[in-house]
């Protein structure tokens, strides 16, 4: 009497069937939901690093197009200064005795000129260096 109480206490099943008292198929539906769950978790970090992937391919892109706008603001600047020059010199050769002065702002736009152009130029490497396709090198 008492082996069948611990017996029954101890395993959960009855011998006649080897089944388990009270299974109404919670096994089966949590079975269910936990593989349901891990593909979505899948399917969900796929998704996630794909937009990981692209943010970080988009951030390489506005890296680059941040090189370039500094690039073209530099020409721009220095386009600008040798613009000016240009109207000084122009002044200069068209005047018969041209003032010293004169002679000192066009020196002095040449150099801001030329140290934008050469902010341009070391901004032009990283430019080439940035980009995977090197098309300066190529011209």
């Amino acid at each position: 009497m008492v082996a069948s109480r611990l017996k029954q206490a101890v395993l959960p099943y009855n011998d006649t069937n080897c089944q388990v008292k009270g299974d109404t198929g919670m096994k089966s539906r949590q079975a269910k939901l936990v593989g349901m769950l891990s593909v979505m978790l899948i399917v969900s970090l796929v998704l996630a690093s794909m937009l990981v992937r692209s943010a970080l391919e988009q951030q390489d892109m506005a890296g680059r197009y941040e090189l370039t706008n500094r690039l073209s603001g530099y020409l721009n600047v220095a386009a600008g200064w040798q613009a000016i020059e240009r109207g000084v010199g122009a002044t200069i050769l068209g005047s018969d005795s041209p003032s010293a002065a004169l002679k000192d702002k066009y020196r002095t736009l040449g150099k801001k000129g030329d140290e934008q152009v050469q902010l341009a130029v070391a901004v032009a490497a990283e430019v080439s260096a940035a980009l995977a396709d090197n098309d300066f090198d190529r011209h």
